[in-house]
């Protein structure tokens, strides 16, 4: 994520990991093993279709957060990869 810090956005840390603001929004972040993004409803929507380990942020359990997900696969294993034209399979 290093390569973040040269982008129009904030690191700070949230629930003790790295996460990235953009106009002081979360938008990415790391909670544990787990990587989580903030999308769309309909990109959601999208992604879980063909993606089943995907979903709803929980930083605790049955607290999940609005318009946030997660995989449920620590993203070092997947093969998915976050790009500038969304979400490939690499």
């Amino acid at each position: 994520m290093d390569k973040m810090k040269d982008k129009n956005c904030d690191y700070k840390k949230m629930f003790g990991y790295p996460a990235y603001f953009f106009n002081g929004n979360m938008f990415l972040a790391v909670h544990g093993d787990k990587l989580f993004l903030r999308l769309s409803e309909a990109d959601t929507a999208e992604i879980k279709k063909d993606r089943p380990s995907v979903a709803a942020f929980e930083p605790m359990p049955g607290k999940a957060m609005k318009s946030y997900m997660s995989s449920c696969q620590n993203p070092s294993t997947q093969t998915t990869r976050l790009s500038p034209n969304g979400l490939t399979n690499q």
